[in-house]
């Protein structure tokens, strides 16, 4: 909680995506945690703060915690929906496949579902989880811009998008995409320079997830702890936590975090205005 205390108030930026009515905080709230490693009066207390500090942006997606994530950002954002910018995902569970998942009559039952979970009329940003390399791109554009059009969303984004997937969509209707969100990190960020261009370009904006390495960047993690992995924390549970508890990067990580801290910065300062500094970016 001392995270979002110093680094969010008073000096919020905010940037515009698009045609959004509100502009956008630059720093988001991630609650694909919601129901899974923060239980429902943590998941209060994060909404809460975030707001008090000037966070308008909150991300979730119709798979986290089987529905549960939005239903919690529902009961916690409707009563002020109008302050908050909500985006959520057509999604996939890990052990899924997206081919055949982006069709026109799935998406549109998960942008209904997502609504009623969410306890709004309309999504500000909707997202395709997965490049489905099945579903004809033209089907998913006419039920994209159908939603549209009937006000259930604001705007049509994706996520885990490369350039070969924006080219193809792009060739189709340059317009209809607005958001990307990518994995994005000062370790992992060897997608962003190729869409960069693109979306500078067009006004666009890449919505980073994982800036802080899902704990891992914050150097939390010590090689030396023989508990890492104990029962009920996040990386007995995600494999994606997992992949970055190697020893060798937790060793490069620890000398990296003593070396910032010599010149008076953390870590976790350091990850973050890494993200910051990219305008085309919301982290």
């Amino acid at each position: 909680m001392n995270f979002l205390v110093q680094f969010f108030n008073p000096n919020m930026k905010y940037r515009k995506i698009n045609s959004l009515s509100k502009d956008v905080s630059v720093i988001g709230l991630g609650a694909n945690i919601f129901g899974y490693s923060c239980n429902k009066v943590q998941a209060r207390e994060l909404v809460g703060l975030a707001q008090q500090n000037g966070i308008n942006y909150i991300d979730t997606a119709d798979v986290y915690s089987s529905g549960l994530s939005e239903e919690w950002v529902g009961e916690l954002t409707h009563k002020n929906r109008d302050y908050w910018t909500i985006s959520t995902k057509s999604g996939i569970n890990s052990n899924e496949s997206i081919n055949g998942k982006n069709t026109k009559k799935i998406i549109y039952e998960n942008v209904v579902n997502s609504l009623k979970r969410l306890r709004t009329d309309y999504i500000d940003i909707y997202q395709l989880h997965h490049f489905d390399p099945v579903t004809p791109i033209e089907e998913t554009i006419d039920v994209a811009e159908e939603l549209i059009c009937k006000g259930y969303i604001k705007h049509f984004g994706v996520s885990n998008f490369l350039k070969t997937h924006m080219d193809k969509y792009n060739n189709i209707n340059k317009n209809i995409i607005s958001t990307n969100q990518i994995h994005f990190n000062y370790v992992h960020r060897e997608h962003t320079n190729e869409l960069a261009d693109d979306f500078i370009k067009h006004e666009k904006k890449l919505i980073a997830y994982g800036v802080l390495g899902r704990g891992v960047l914050t150097g939390k993690y010590d090689v030396a702890d023989k508990l890492l992995l104990k029962e009920g924390s996040r990386a007995s549970k995600s494999k994606n936590v997992k992949s970055d508890l190697d020893e060798l990067f937790l060793l490069k990580i620890h000398e990296f975090k003593k070396l910032l801290e010599s010149y008076g910065i953390s870590l976790t300062q350091y990850c973050v205005q890494h993200g910051l500094q990219n305008e085309f970016l919301l982290s």
